[in-house]
């Protein structure tokens, strides 16, 4: 029988603390369960300080829920803006999320309480110096911190590292290492790095073989030691090249451990992007431990994202779930793989909703399925209802948000309700890239601002300035809404210094620089360059042959072949009717007219494509001329037009080969392109009498 409560004991307060410490506790086995405990209690004890820092530091294990543990310990500061312990945790979660200057402001505070406590005087060093470039402040904080060191063997390691790598005066960094290895007096991995700096920053070979020789007499390293240490230049001082080395020598001595392998194939994905060497330390990892959650899951990741084996992939995720069955995270990847990857909308939905099944409010499911819902169900009112679940429960990563904003502006036609979204959004991250990429598109499609969408497209840039993306986009309101295509070459431009393999970029330039800015030489070139890193990319062909074939600037075989290229890659209409008139056009009459019979009798026809191919044997066909120029005259009266083409080429040689109406076609030629009205038409007699089918 559980045991009542003590007579002060009160359910808004102690209640909150009793969820709390259940939430903990079930951290590992049922972490879902966990989050909604934590869910009642900050419902409990909203007002709670330590509530709320406990709450923040549980979730702050997450990365998922990195924006969420952040607020909450904003809300605890602001409680009690003394404690300097939650200070310090939450200026760590800041520091995650390379919010440097939070971070910054709350260790200061921190220590301003607790002014002795050397690991935070670390800490700090570590944050002005990547948030700021601060190194010489950075180098006096490790060197007050070290007077504070005590007894902390791994603070003094940490304070011992950055002095002895980049402190000017050698003797601070002897005195560092001398403190270190006095308080970590059996740890080979101390006398390792130690023996490093002797060697590196002090040229001191003898001294450096005395510490090495230490390291390995100990030889205490046993796999996981190494691991351990591994994971603390990773994570704590982001020293990867170091940890690479220690991996691959670690790796020497156990060839066979599943963790190194594990942990080496992770740095070769994440650091050197090598994802075939990483798959190949995957594999061999799970020889050893072939039921390893993480390593199932990573394995399948790289699969899927890299490999494009998506049988291995869901193999593996399968095998996860079932050693990790209260697990979520591989069963929400399956079902991401079977929607997205296999196209089994079905089965996707039915994976996300067998978790949902468990775990409810599973943010990460439910904003799975919500993504899924838009792309592919017709239910705008459920859609929405998981949108808004996913966020009620805590998933806090901006994609999803994005989404519904495009939702709610595109689907629902509720900007102000997107505009909301967006709001809350950039309260929560005032430079998140997706927030202000919505807000953008917003300010442009709904609000018909292109001015203010730029704007916002400028602060994205500000906040990414290595991406071309807010450049291309910039480049595409000039160019498409505000017909400055000066402005819109400028953007382009800056887009291809930014990123000069980055096909798209390379393309809207040439195609800018073809059509509106009357520059072939710049266009041309422009535009091979691109084909030279992509040769079968649809648009980019198709743009190469129409400068080509229009300016009579290649070859025809070269047209033929670009125009062969992007029917066959994309047997869309469109291509066929291009690749017809190229064929028209350079003597292949026969062919062109059978390709343009083959066309005719598909079903999935737009109206300008209809119109094509009436145009083009009006134009070749003289048995149908008659005919072809009456489907015209239906097709041209019902608003079907093709804005911006003039059919130079295909008059050339129609009128080559004695077209008996070419003034007539040329007439027509100008209002398919949008250049003239309709009733232009009516001077010729031709036009008048053709029948009104």
């Amino acid at each position: 029988m559980a045991e009542a409560p003590d007579a002060n004991w009160t359910p808004d307060h102690d209640g909150a603390h009793e969820l709390v410490e259940r939430a903990w506790e079930l951290r590992e086995e049922a972490p879902e369960e966990a989050r909604r405990l934590l869910e009642r209690a900050l419902a409990a004890a909203p007002n709670s300080a330590e509530v709320l820092a406990n709450a923040a530091r549980f979730l702050a294990r997450s990365e998922a829920a990195q924006e969420r543990a952040l607020e909450l310990f904003a809300r605890a500061i602001e409680l009690d803006p003394q404690d300097a312990f939650v200070l310090y945790d939450a200026a760590l979660c800041a520091e995650r999320q390379r919010r440097f200057e939070r971070a910054e402001r709350w260790l200061r505070a921190s220590l301003r309480h607790e002014p002795h406590r050397a690991r935070a005087r670390v800490d700090l060093g570590r944050i002005v110096d990547r948030g700021r470039g601060a190194r010489a402040e950075a180098l006096e904080l490790y060197v007050q911190a070290l007077a504070d060191v005590g007894d902390d063997a791994q603070t003094a390691f940490s304070i011992a590292y950055f002095l002895g790598r980049a402190h000017a005066d050698l003797a601070v960094g002897r005195d560092a290492w001398r403190i270190a290895l006095e308080l970590a007096p059996r740890d080979p991995a101390t006398y390792a790095e130690a023996a490093s700096f002797q060697l590196e920053r002090c040229k001191d070979r003898d001294a450096s073989a005395r510490l090495w020789a230490a390291s390995q007499e100990l030889e205490q390293r046993v796999s996981d030691v190494q691991l351990r240490f591994v994971r603390f230049l990773r994570e704590e001082l982001n020293d990867e090249e170091r940890a690479l080395r220690v991996l691959r020598d670690a790796l020497a001595t156990w060839p066979d451990a599943a963790g190194l392998l594990h942990e080496y194939g992770r740095v070769l994905r994440d650091v050197r992007e090598d994802y075939d060497g990483a798959e190949a330390y995957f594999s061999r990892a799970l020889e050893f431990a072939p039921e390893h959650p993480r390593l199932l899951v990573d394995a399948a990741n790289l699969a899927r994202s890299h490999g494009r084996d998506l049988e291995r992939a869901q193999s593996l995720y399968r095998r996860a779930m079932a050693a990790a069955p209260a697990w979520s995270e591989p069963a929400v990847l399956l079902g991401i793989l079977l929607s997205d990857d296999r196209d089994d909308v079905d089965a996707g939905e039915a994976q996300f909703r067998a978790v949902l099944e468990r775990e409810p409010e599973n943010g990460w499911a439910l904003a799975c399925l919500a993504s899924l819902f838009r792309a592919h169900r017709d239910d705008p009112d459920q859609t929405e209802q998981l949108f808004r679940r996913a966020l009620a429960a805590g998933y806090r990563l901006t994609w999803l948000r994005a989404e519904f904003v495009a939702f709610l502006a595109e689907t629902r036609k509720d900007v102000e309700g997107a505009e909301e979204q967006v709001r809350l959004g950039l309260e929560e991250a005032p430079e998140d890239p997706q927030m202000l990429w919505a807000l953008a598109r917003l300010q442009r499609r709904a609000r018909k601002d292109p001015l203010g969408a730029i704007e916002v497209y400028e602060r994205f840039a500000r906040v990414l300035p290595q991406s071309a993306h807010a450049w291309l986009a910039i480049g595409e309101v000039y160019e498409l809404d505000l017909k400055q295509f000066e402005f819109a070459e400028r953007a382009y431009r800056k887009a291809v210094e930014l990123d000069p393999r980055n096909v798209t970029s390379l393309t809207r330039l040439g195609r800018l620089l073809d059509r509106s800015l009357e520059q072939p030489d710049e266009a041309e070139t422009v535009l091979r360059a691109a084909l030279a890193i992509d040769p079968r990319r649809v648009c980019l062909v198709c743009d190469m042959a129409r400068l080509l074939f229009e300016r009579r600037r290649g070859p025809d075989d070269e047209v033929e072949r670009l125009r062969r290229i992007a029917w066959e890659v994309d047997p869309e209409p469109g291509h066929g009717t291009n690749l017809a008139e190229c064929l028209l056009s350079i003597g292949k009459r026969a062919e062109g007219l059978a390709l343009l019979d083959a066309l005719a009798v598909r079903t999935d026809l737009r109206e300008p494509v209809q119109m094509e191919i009436s145009w083009y044997r009006f134009l070749f066909e003289p048995a149908r001329r008659a005919a072809s120029l009456a489907e015209l005259r239906v097709q041209l009266s019902a608003g079907t037009r093709d804005e911006g083409s003039l059919y130079p080429r295909s008059l050339e040689v129609a009128h080559a080969d004695g077209h008996p109406s070419i003034e007539l076609a040329r007439a027509i030629a100008r209002v398919i392109g949008g250049f003239e009205p309709l009733e232009s038409l009516d001077v010729y007699e031709e036009w008048r009498s053709a029948p009104k089918r």
